[in-house]
Protein backbone atom coordinates (compact mmCIF):
# COMPACT_ATOMS: atom_id res chain seq x y z
CA UNK A 1 0.00 0.00 0.00
CA UNK A 2 1.19 3.82 -0.88
CA UNK A 3 2.86 5.67 2.00
CA UNK A 4 1.00 8.07 3.51
CA UNK A 5 1.18 11.74 1.18
CA UNK A 6 -0.12 14.52 3.24
CA UNK A 7 -0.63 15.20 7.02
CA UNK A 8 -3.20 18.24 7.13
CA UNK A 9 -3.92 21.24 4.73
CA UNK A 10 -3.65 19.33 1.48
CA UNK A 11 -3.22 20.83 -1.67
CA UNK A 12 -3.97 20.27 -4.85
CA UNK A 13 -1.12 18.91 -5.70
CA UNK A 14 -1.24 16.67 -2.51
CA UNK A 15 -4.67 15.83 -3.74
CA UNK A 16 -3.82 14.77 -7.26
CA UNK A 17 -1.23 12.36 -5.88
CA UNK A 18 -3.81 10.56 -3.15
CA UNK A 19 -6.46 10.39 -6.31
CA UNK A 20 -4.00 8.72 -8.53
CA UNK A 21 -2.86 6.22 -5.52
CA UNK A 22 -6.55 5.35 -4.09
CA UNK A 23 -7.00 2.39 -6.78
CA UNK A 24 -4.16 1.17 -4.60
CA UNK A 25 -5.44 2.01 -1.45
CA UNK A 26 -8.44 0.08 -2.02
CA UNK A 27 -8.81 -3.63 -1.53
CA UNK A 28 -11.58 -5.85 -2.27
CA UNK A 29 -12.71 -7.40 1.37
CA UNK A 30 -15.72 -10.01 1.94
CA UNK A 31 -16.92 -8.37 -1.44
CA UNK A 32 -16.69 -4.68 -0.18
CA UNK A 33 -14.43 -1.96 -1.88
CA UNK A 34 -12.36 -0.86 0.85
CA UNK A 35 -10.18 2.18 1.02
CA UNK A 36 -7.67 3.56 3.20
CA UNK A 37 -6.94 7.17 4.27
CA UNK A 38 -3.85 7.29 6.27
CA UNK A 39 -4.25 9.40 9.05
CA UNK A 40 -4.40 13.35 8.09
CA UNK A 41 -5.67 12.48 4.26
CA UNK A 42 -8.95 12.43 5.87
CA UNK A 43 -8.74 15.70 5.34
CA UNK A 44 -9.07 15.36 1.71
CA UNK A 45 -13.22 15.09 2.52
CA UNK A 46 -14.51 18.37 3.38
CA UNK A 47 -17.10 18.13 5.93
CA UNK A 48 -20.04 17.80 3.99
CA UNK A 49 -18.56 14.59 2.47
CA UNK A 50 -17.31 16.15 -0.55
CA UNK A 51 -13.42 15.74 -1.78
CA UNK A 52 -11.95 19.06 -1.54
CA UNK A 53 -11.13 21.23 -5.04
CA UNK A 54 -13.06 18.89 -7.33
CA UNK A 55 -11.47 15.74 -6.84
CA UNK A 56 -13.15 12.28 -6.59
CA UNK A 57 -12.38 9.95 -4.67
CA UNK A 58 -14.86 6.86 -4.96
CA UNK A 59 -15.04 4.03 -2.43
CA UNK A 60 -17.79 1.36 -0.57
CA UNK A 61 -15.78 1.31 3.03
CA UNK A 62 -13.33 3.95 4.21
CA UNK A 63 -11.05 2.80 7.13
CA UNK A 64 -9.03 5.99 8.45
CA UNK A 65 -6.22 4.79 10.99
CA UNK A 66 -4.62 7.53 12.86
CA UNK A 67 -1.71 8.20 14.49
CA UNK A 68 -3.47 10.25 16.99
CA UNK A 69 -6.52 10.99 18.57
CA UNK A 70 -6.51 14.34 16.24
CA UNK A 71 -8.34 17.25 17.06
CA UNK A 72 -11.21 19.35 16.37
CA UNK A 73 -13.88 16.70 16.52
CA UNK A 74 -16.37 19.44 16.11
CA UNK A 75 -15.05 18.84 12.28
CA UNK A 76 -14.16 15.61 12.08
CA UNK A 77 -17.19 14.13 13.63
CA UNK A 78 -18.85 15.95 11.03
CA UNK A 79 -17.04 14.94 8.29
CA UNK A 80 -17.43 11.50 9.34
CA UNK A 81 -20.94 11.25 9.77
CA UNK A 82 -21.20 12.52 6.06
CA UNK A 83 -18.74 10.26 4.65
CA UNK A 84 -20.35 6.91 6.31
CA UNK A 85 -24.13 7.97 5.11
CA UNK A 86 -25.32 4.62 3.36
CA UNK A 87 -21.68 3.12 4.14
CA UNK A 88 -19.38 2.81 6.84
CA UNK A 89 -16.33 4.85 7.70
CA UNK A 90 -13.93 3.63 10.89
CA UNK A 91 -11.92 5.36 12.40
CA UNK A 92 -9.36 3.96 14.69
CA UNK A 93 -6.69 6.44 16.59
CA UNK A 94 -4.20 6.06 19.15
CA UNK A 95 -3.97 8.40 22.29
CA UNK A 96 -0.47 8.52 22.88
CA UNK A 97 -0.82 11.91 24.15
CA UNK A 98 -2.78 10.88 27.51
CA UNK A 99 -5.45 13.32 26.99
CA UNK A 100 -7.52 13.51 29.77
CA UNK A 101 -10.86 14.08 28.48
CA UNK A 102 -10.26 10.76 26.90
CA UNK A 103 -10.67 7.19 28.99
CA UNK A 104 -8.87 4.37 26.66
CA UNK A 105 -5.67 4.41 24.40
CA UNK A 106 -7.48 3.92 21.68
CA UNK A 107 -10.16 5.82 20.31
CA UNK A 108 -12.90 4.03 17.55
Amino acid sequence: MPSQIFAVDPTTCDLDQLQGIWAERTHKIGGRKVSFAICGEIDAFAKDGSVKSGRQLKYDVIVNPTHTTRGRWNHLGEKLRNLSAGTVVVHVANNDYNHHGVTTLVRI
